[in-house]
């Protein structure tokens, strides 16, 4: 297994219900899914868009039980 380190970190209201509720869903930790969508993340910035699109794939299957509506989309949808 590889070693993990303990950290803490502040999430915006719709990170964490979000965040919560995909773990809910997938039956996973909160920590679990945070660490594979920085993974997702990390291989963009790393410009590795391959692997970044692969873990996006992953993250997406199941996207519609996820969705929660952003602001940014509730916003458009009032427009």
């Amino acid at each position: 297994m590889t070693k993990k380190h303990r950290t803490q970190i502040l999430l915006e209201e719709e990170q964490f219900q979000l965040l919560s509720r995909i773990a809910e869903l997938e039956g996973r930790s909160m920590s679990d899914i945070a660490r594979r969508v920085m993974d997702a993340g990390f291989a963009v910035l790393r410009d590795d868009f391959e692997a970044a699109a692969k873990r996006v794939r992953i993250i997406s299957e199941g996207r519609a039980a996820y969705n929660m509506g952003s602001t940014s989309e509730n916003s458009e949808k009032k427009e």
